[in-house]
């Protein structure tokens, strides 16, 4: 498991979940195929696929891992509003009337009802870290609003979560110490003196 972009919590009066209680609750809630009328639906899934029997979650030393799955349909809205056009140009000629807002409304409701059996589905599996001991809760997710939409999916499935990001009061670049700075800036001066250009000597001029 190969965390990207981690986005950590803070767990705050964490409930007591045996390594089986939290697999019972992590089963409950798993991930299931997208039905036609489905647009998304996220679930937890095994983070290592068959290679791990299947299991949803990994413990070793008080640090678990699972992994969560974010299905969607894509279905562009540039292809709905196509296919509503075409349907209120066609309304509008044959009836003679303009379409009112309502009509257009539910005319694109009808038809993403439509489309939305057909479109392609995009899947994209989310890892999670929970440092049981230092009560820390690790999201691999490309966003914040995607790790809260993990999270809240772990409070459903646990009944009760309550976290808030990890924050630091200090900068890191003020955590660095100062020789490899001293590094980094003479490092930098060295390529501004080699990429400066040299001139050419100059001729003289023959008498």
């Amino acid at each position: 498991m190969w965390f990207k972009h981690l986005h950590l919590y803070r767990v705050h009066s964490a409930p007591e979940l045996s390594q089986e209680a939290l697999s019972e609750a992590l089963e409950a809630h798993a991930a299931v195929p997208l039905g036609n009328a489905d647009a998304r639906r996220l679930g937890w899934t095994a983070p290592a696929g068959r290679l791990g029997n299947g299991q949803r979650l990994h413990e070793i030393q008080g640090h678990r891992l699972f992994s969560a799955l974010r299905q969607e349909r894509l279905l562009p809205a540039s292809v709905v509003k196509e296919d509503v056009d075409e349907q209120v140009a066609s309304i509008e000629a044959s009836e003679g009337r303009k379409v009112t807002r309502k009509e257009k409304t539910a005319l694109k409701e009808q038809v993403t009802e439509e489309l939305l059996p057909r479109a392609f589905i995009r899947s994209q599996k989310i890892d999670v870290w929970w440092d049981t001991r230092r009560q820390l809760i690790g999201v691999s997710a490309s966003s914040r609003t995607r790790a809260e939409d993990i999270l809240d999916l772990l409070r459903e499935s646990l009944g009760t979560l309550n976290v808030t990001p990890l924050a630091s009061q200090t900068l890191p670049m003020f955590c660095v110490p100062g020789k490899l700075i001293w590094i980094a800036m003479k490092s930098s001066n060295s390529s501004r003196v080699a990429a400066k250009p040299v001139n050419s000597p100059s001729t003289s001029k023959a008498v």
